[in-house]
């Protein structure tokens, strides 16, 4: 690969007409072919980048305005070099529900696991109201039932699930006031229909 270093410009970045693009990385300097990124926008692009977006207002709502998830989140990110919101965006987005059936008080939902980290999210229910919060299974399963709930939980209308990140949680009990400190909504990402919901029974 060539390398390049100019004897007159310290510093130089953007594009160059449609020719040229130059930038840094890491503090090196390099330049590239300039292309026109591909975007379809197709659905799946859209159901996805409504769950990012989701997932961002819900950090700059939740974990700014309360102050101590920041400082549990950046702990959580230390070890590997990241910020507490980078940690965040990727433990939320690390387990992507792909259906949900509630039927008769049973509940089902398939999960697509190939993203991270699904061993350290744990599912959690907001029953209904207010009135109580359910420790659910980890996510490292790839179909989850109301059986599966550490704590007994009957489905019904209303009541959310949750993720949570048990890395940032650790043996702080979770209460109907503090579920949006350690976690956030479960999305049901539907990548044909170009969707992404909050999953909330009904």
């Amino acid at each position: 690969m060539a390398k390049w270093k100019s004897p007159i410009f310290s510093d130089i970045r953007n594009k160059l007409g449609d020719n040229v693009v130059f930038s840094m990385w890491k503090g090196r300097p390099y330049m590239r072919s300039y292309v026109t990124p591909a975007n379809p926008n197709s659905l799946a692009q859209q159901a996805n980048r409504l769950h990012m977006a989701a997932l961002v207002a819900n950090w700059q709502t939740y974990k700014k305005a309360l102050g101590t998830p920041v400082t549990l989140w950046n702990a959580a990110a230390l070890p590997l070099l990241i910020s507490g919101y980078n940690r965040f965006i990727k433990g939320m987005r690390g387990a992507v529900i792909s259906t949900v059936t509630v039927a008769h008080a049973t509940f089902e939902m398939s999960i697509d696991s190939s993203a991270l980290p699904v061993d350290d999210l744990q599912v959690y229910t907001l029953v209904s109201g207010g009135g109580s919060v359910k420790k659910g299974p980890l996510m490292a399963v790839a179909v989850v039932t109301s059986a599966d709930w550490v704590d007994a939980w009957t489905p019904a209308a209303g009541d959310a699930l949750y993720l949570v990140d048990t890395k940032v949680q650790g043996a702080t009990t979770i209460a109907p006031a503090n579920i949006d400190t350690y976690g956030a909504p479960l999305y049901l990402v539907d990548e044909a229909a170009g969707t992404a919901e909050p999953v909330v029974l009904t």
